[in-house]
């Protein structure tokens, strides 16, 4: 259950920075920009979860400097779960068996600055390059019920 209070922690702090977003935007037209989106997860690896993540999301927040140079903010966030029906499992350190149901999750939060270079733009296409740095955290659990 801890991956499920983390996910909500994460989507309120993305809520608050929206709303806080917002009041500036109206300061300063047309400088400060903020998008938010929906995520979709594929696992490389299917030995601890191996269904499409269908919970995640990013907000992002970017600030023109002037037409040609921006910087901002991106915060993302996935999770992946996997259900492994009811079994019996063997106790490794004690004598006895546990049966149960349980969910492996992956959970994965990133936190990202990043600089653009946007180059001549028309209403259309506005192409850019850019660098980001940024930090990442990934929890797995499993988290089971016994029967």
């Amino acid at each position: 259950m801890k991956n499920i209070s983390l996910f909500k922690l994460s989507v309120a702090a993305s809520l608050l920075f929206l709303l806080c977003s917002s009041s500036v935007l109206a300061q300063q037209e047309n400088k400060l920009y903020f998008g938010v989106g929906y995520n979709i997860t594929q696992p490389l690896n299917n030995t601890f979860t191996d269904k499409t993540g269908l919970y995640g999301g990013h907000v992002e927040a970017e600030y023109y400097i002037d037409k040609t140079y921006s910087v901002g903010f991106n915060a993302s966030w996935n999770t992946l779960l996997k259900y492994i029906s009811t079994k019996t499992y063997p106790l490794l350190y004690e004598a006895g068996d546990i049966t149960t149901d349980m969910y492996n999750s992956v959970y994965n939060m990133t936190y990202t600055l990043f600089g653009r270079y946007h180059f001549k733009q028309n209403n259309r296409f506005k192409p850019f390059v850019g660098l980001a740095l940024g930090a990442q955290r990934t929890e797995f659990a499993e988290i089971g019920r016994a029967h």
